[in-house]
């Protein structure tokens, strides 16, 4: 590569991380961040209201001022900091999201670069930057603000592994496993996959090999050790999880959309009466939180209406013990309908509607690019399968516990990165320059269709299912009462008491 050529691919390199920032910023500071009720995700709230919590010095907190590990730490403690420094202002928080985008292709180039050329690494970093869902998302007080970029790194460094097993790269690929175990539970696993899999690769005696997966270890151990000692001062019990992954394995056994538990209709009436330009976001925050389950301790009187023969524990490690404990019983009783809900996972996680039935349409113009990609790597997929077994990691993962296009999105970047390889390779193969157009301008077409007819595909899809004997969730709210959460004044939370 020439001096000329290297800077050429610096500029655009730079070029499309700005890119990447300023429509980021963009959108931000245009959106509306109260949403409409049908795509209302109380996550959001959960996020922000831990994270104020933490910013005032009342640590992780319920809104019963009890400790809580209902969520993992990194996030809620990244909006706790913000809201220290400068207040409580959402928005700052977005703009910063925002900053971070920026980060995400700049390691996706790298990651591509493995395996492709410069210009196959450089569409991979445009079409991340360009990506509806990661667009929108940093206008949202979600975990995967911090998590993807994260994702990103340790991708990177794993590959970075297979090539030279250092000290340096062993310690960088365990603390940014260990940070990533505290944003999401999704890596809880992998957190004993990744240091098994070095003991394996590594070339050399069984000792050398011992010694590489130890650093690796104690890296991931150290950064997790505050948040197990916090745990086991608060609970009693050392765990590395948050206390809900049993509610929420034993909801997805029994196909119980958390969004049946949502009570918004007066956070929804303050809007209304406010205006929607006028509302204000901490005060739509403060009733959502009033009205709704936040907290193992809601969550375990919301769960005893449900199980009324079961004696729930209320502390937090014990409840979710429990639930785990209770799933077991279940599946060991009925291994049918275990066996059904891993089929219906199975083939879920590659659905194209997201948990409110929306279209996603970022995701519907990658899949084709990464199914071509990988067939234009056919003969050297064996080179890709590091890249893959993340891919593969998230899809077993969401068979076993619950698939959702949510969860699946921050693993798209592999899939960006084989679709970029696609899409490159279409446009270079093609004998007619207008054919790989044509094809490109059908796949947005037909998305742009569901995207604005997203019922008809949901119809279709739930009949096809149901078609094949695949059990399907009632789109109503019938399956579950609404949980009315009757409240003292001193219960509501008010971020600015």
């Amino acid at each position: 590569m020439t001096r000329d050529t290297a800077f050429s691919i610096k500029k655009l390199l730079i070029i499309i991380i700005s890119l990447a920032v300023v429509i980021r910023l963009v959108y931000v500071l245009l959106h509306d961040p109260i949403p409409l009720p049908q795509y209302l995700n109380l996550d959001d709230v959960d996020f922000n209201y831990l994270g104020y919590n933490f910013g005032s010095g009342q640590g992780l907190t319920d809104k019963h001022g009890e400790p809580t590990s209902t969520r993992f730490p990194l996030y809620p403690v990244f909006l706790g900091i913000i809201y220290f420094l400068f207040g409580y202002h959402p928005h700052i928080a977005f703009i910063i999201q925002a900053l971070l985008g920026g980060l995400t292709p700049l390691l996706v180039y790298f990651i591509a670069k493995k395996f492709f050329d410069n210009k196959v690494s450089l569409t991979a970093a445009a079409i991340i930057a360009l990506y509806p869902s990661y667009i929108t998302y940093s206008g949202r007080l979600m975990s995967e603000n911090i998590f993807l970029p994260l994702l990103a790194l340790l991708i990177l460094m794993v590959l970075r592994l297979k090539d030279k097993f250092s000290v340096s790269n062993l310690i960088i690929t365990g603390v940014t496993l260990g940070i990533l175990m505290l944003t999401r539970g999704v890596m809880v696993i992998m957190v004993f996959l990744i240091p098994l899999w070095i003991l394996i690769a590594v070339k050399g005696s069984f000792i050398h090999k011992i010694r590489c997966a130890a650093v690796t270890s104690a890296a991931i151990v150290i950064i997790l050790s505050p948040w197990i000692v916090r745990n086991y001062i608060h609970f009693n019990r050392l765990f590395i999880t948050s206390s809900s992954g049993g509610a929420v394995l034993w909801m997805s056994m029994h196909w119980i959309p958390v969004g049946h538990f949502f009570n918004i209709d007066r956070a929804y009436a303050y809007v209304d009466s406010a205006g929607k330009d006028e509302a204000d976001l901490k005060e739509f925050h403060r009733i959502l939180v009033a009205d709704n389950i936040f907290g193992i301790q809601e969550a375990r009187m919301a769960f005893q209406e449900l199980l009324p023969n079961e004696i729930l524990p209320e502390n937090e490690a014990e409840f979710n013990k429990h639930m785990i404990e209770l799933v077991k019983r279940e599946i060991i009783s009925d291994p049918g309908a275990f066996i059904v809900k891993t089929v219906k996972e199975f083939l879920r996680f590659w659905h194209f509607l997201d948990d409110r039935g929306r279209y996603v349409f970022s995701y519907g113009i990658i899949l084709p690019l990464f199914l071509i990609g990988l067939w234009f790597s056919r003969k050297r997929l064996w080179r890709l399968g590091l890249l893959l077994s993340f891919f593969l990691y998230t899809w077993a993962l969401e068979t076993i516990f619950m698939a959702a296009a949510r969860y699946r999105m921050p693993f798209e970047i592999v899939m960006i990165v084989i679709g970029a390889y696609g899409l490159y390779t279409l446009f270079e193969k093609a004998k007619k320059p207008v054919l790989p157009w044509i094809f490109t301008l059908l796949i947005v077409g037909v998305n742009l269709f569901f995207n604005y007819n997203t019922m008809v595909l949901r119809q279709a899809l739930r009949s096809a299912a149901s078609a094949v004997g695949i059990p399907v969730s009632k789109i109503d709210g019938e399956m579950i009462p609404q949980f009315k959460m009757q409240k003292a004044d001193s219960l509501t939370a008010d971020p600015e008491e």
